[in-house]
Formats: C-alpha cells, sequence, structure tokens
C-alpha cells in the first residue's frame, strides 16, 4: 500500500492534471453515494384517493421508488468501478484506463439525466421529498462535464505514462495496442457483465421475485468473474485453450443478454425500465468489441510480445513494475554470461528478432549474483568485448525484470 501511494505522489508531481482527474471523481463517488443514501430515506406516496386509478397510480409510484433505489445504487457502484479503473490506470502509467475512466462519464450524464426526469414526475405527483434527488442529480451532471477535458490534457500530457520500448517493428506496436485494449474491456466486463447479471436478479425481482430466481442470479455473476479472469490469464500466459474458452463465454453472455432484453419486454411491470435497456444496450456492444478483440489477440499469440503484456497490479511475472520512477530500483545496464540450455529451450526468429528463453547469471555493483530466467530480445542487447550488456530493473521481490 505504501508503494502504491508513493507511485501516486510520483505520478501526481509529473503530471498536476492527475490531481484534478481523481478529485473530481472522488466528488461523483461521494455525490451519488449520497443520493443513494437519500433515495433509501424516500417513502411511500401519500394516499390518493380511493378510485381505481388512484390506487393504480399509488402502486406505480411505489414501483418506480423502488427502481430509483436500484439505480441509484448502480450509479453509485459505476462511480466506484470508475476510480477503481481510472487508479489502475494512473499507477501502471497505462493511458487506456484513465481515458475509459474519464469518457465513461457520459453513462453518468445519460443516467443522472433520467433520473431527473424521473424526480420530476415524481415532484408532479406530490413527492416533493425527492426534491433532494433532483438537485445532486443536476449537480453530478455539472461536475462531470470538466472531467472530459481534464482527460484530454492527461492524454496530452506523456509525462506520467509508461510504454515498453516495443523496437521498431510496426506490427509490435499494433499487438501491443490490441491487448491493452483487451485489457480495458475486460475491466468495463466487471461492470458491464459480472454487475450486470446482478442487476438482472433485481429484475426479476421487480416483475415477481420467485425463489428458484437467486439459484440462477448467483452463480452466474460468479461464473462471469472468473470468465473475465481466464481471459486475463489467456493473454498472460499466451494461452491457446483459455483464450478460446472466454471467446466461448462473451458468445453466450451476448445471446444471454439478447434473450434477456426479449424476454423482459413481455414481463415489464407497469412501465418500460428505460434503465436497464440502457445498460443491457450498452453492455451488449462492449461485449461484442471485448470478442472481437479477443479473437484478434488470439491471432497474435506466440509472435513475441507476451515479455511485454502487463494484465495488472499483482499478477506475477507479467504485473505492473511498480518500481518505476523510484531511486533505488532505476534502469542500470550490468555485464553476464549468457547461457542457453538447449534441451530445455529452442532460440527462435520472429521478424528477424532473436528470442531466447534462457538462464542467465547478472553481476551487478552491490556484487548481487542470481539467476534468472527472463526473455532476451536480440535488438535490447549488445555484445562488446565478449560482454553481454543487457538493460534490466530490480522489483519488489529483488529479483530482476526485464525491460
Amino acid at each position: 500500500m505504501f508503494t502504491i501511494t508513493r507511485i501516486l505522489k510520483q505520478r501526481a508531481h509529473a503530471n498536476r492534471w492527475i490531481l484534478l482527474f481523481l478529485g473530481i471523481t472522488i466528488l461523483q463517488l461521494l455525490i451519488s453515494m449520497i443520493n443513494l443514501i437519500t433515495n433509501t430515506r424516500f417513502s411511500s406516496p401519500k394516499n390518493l384517493g380511493q378510485t381505481l386509478a388512484a390506487i393504480q397510480l399509488a402502486e406505480v409510484l411505489k414501483h418506480r421508488l423502488h427502481r430509483n433505489i436500484m439505480e441509484s445504487a448502480w450509479i453509485f457502484m459505476f462511480q466506484v468501478w470508475r476510480l477503481w479503473v481510472g487508479l489502475d490506470g494512473i499507477i501502471r502509467g497505462d493511458r487506456p484506463p484513465v481515458i475509459v475512466a474519464g469518457v465513461s462519464t457520459i453513462w453518468t450524464i445519460a443516467m443522472s439525466a433520467i433520473q431527473i426526469v424521473i424526480s420530476r414526475m415524481l415532484i408532479n405527483h406530490g413527492m416533493n421529498e425527492v426534491y433532494p434527488q433532483l438537485v445532486m442529480s443536476g449537480v453530478l451532471i455539472g461536475i462531470s462535464a470538466p472531467i472530459f477535458i481534464v482527460v484530454v490534457m492527461l492524454v496530452k500530457n506523456s509525462s506520467w505514462t509508461s510504454t515498453p520500448d516495443l523496437g521498431p517493428d510496426p506490427n509490435m506496436k499494433n499487438m501491443y495496442n490490441c491487448i491493452s485494449r483487451f485489457l480495458v474491456l475486460s475491466k468495463c466486463g466487471i461492470f458491464f457483465q459480472f454487475l450486470l447479471m446482478l442487476f438482472h436478479g433485481v429484475f426479476m425481482k421487480d416483475i415477481g421475485f420467485q425463489p428458484w430466481n437467486w439459484v440462477l442470479f448467483i452463480p452466474l455473476p460468479i461464473l462471469s468473474l472468473v470468465f473475465m479472469l481466464t481471459g486475463q490469464k489467456a493473454i498472460a500466459a499466451e494461452s491457446s485453450p483459455l483464450m478460446i474458452i472466454f471467446i466461448l463465454y462473451q458468445a453466450c453472455f451476448l445471446a444471454y443478454n439478447s434473450c434477456m432484453i426479449w424476454w423482459g419486454e413481455g414481463h415489464m411491470v407497469y412501465n418500460t425500465w428505460i434503465f436497464l435497456y440502457t445498460y443491457s444496450g450498452v453492455a451488449m456492444i462492449l461485449c461484442l468489441l471485448t470478442l472481437l478483440t479477443s479473437i484478434r489477440c488470439l491471432a497474435n499469440f506466440g509472435k513475441g510480445i507476451q515479455p511485454f503484456v502487463k494484465t495488472g497490479l499483482f499478477n506475477g511475472k507479467n504485473a505492473t513494475d511498480l518500481s518505476d520512477g523510484d531511486a533505488e530500483m532505476a534502469f542500470a545496464t550490468a555485464p553476464m554470461t549468457l547461457e542457453i540450455n538447449e534441451k530445455e529451450e529452442t532460440p527462435n526468429k520472429h521478424n528477424n528478432n532473436l528470442i531466447v528463453n534462457s538462464v542467465i547469471e547478472i553481476t551487478t555493483n552491490s556484487q548481487i549474483n542470481r539467476s534468472v530466467k527472463i526473455w532476451i530480445q536480440a535488438p535490447k542487447t549488445r555484445f562488446e568485448n565478449g560482454t553481454l550488456t543487457y538493460i534490466y530493473r530490480v522489483t519488489k521481490k529483488n529479483q530482476y525484470q526485464a525491460v
């Protein structure tokens, strides 16, 4: 935790727009939390009369209040998700997650606008206690707009980013960008697949709760999360079987979500739930993009991009190097001897770059000798006077990690 805090301070020092980005995002989170707490205090509609029309109207308003609480809860969770994605991108020095965290504010604005419309409808029927929600939804929209400017400034300034040296080969850059898109889309899946399935469980209760519903809508979100992690593992290990499983899951999710939209339309109680349709529609678009990107990533397996993959903060050899920018763990060069064990590993060529998985011995100025297994790409080494020089860095676990 101390290291992460230190990294955040270093990033913020390199680019002051990061502080503004985090400040606005946290403020959005706090406002949505207050909005949720306020909504849970709403009372049922007052007695509108004993006529059949009045009784039906009271039931509709009561139902709308229940939906209002659910929408506010998911808007709050969306702000938590955005903050997590933004922090992940800032700590790793990666632009795409930060861009997604900023641009996804569009969804916040759209959902807040829907709540404003609903609040005005409830107020017109005498439910003046929803005025706080009307005000807070407007404030949430107001503070969300400036974040687009902040994201543009962050993208223009690369002082906080950390991008690996991929060499001059454009194919390597294209493959790296493809993997970056996949990782961002998989993070989107946490909210637009995992949490959407939980929301479908709430929807089932909305149309008439049955005990067997939760038998379906508790395991499904858990399985969804497992499959999302499977996709990350497939990328990190370049495992074709795991990626095929992930692709099949995405196809199944598309079919499942389509069925829920079609089935829900025929069972909608009182009126159409716009929030649900918007949520499901965005989820389907993102799922389709994830599916197409997954297929493209699968085609890139075995082409030399694996050593540069960073799937997350704490994922073993593919983890983010939290020592980036730390003076005690800076880049350096050191002499080493290279030994290839022909029985274990066979060198292969790709795009005229010799790539081997080899055992090396590194001797540093501190006289630390350590044998480690890393990937070596020929353009990153130089051989002079019988000494192979390689760029390395020391990770938190005192192991040498290839740059």
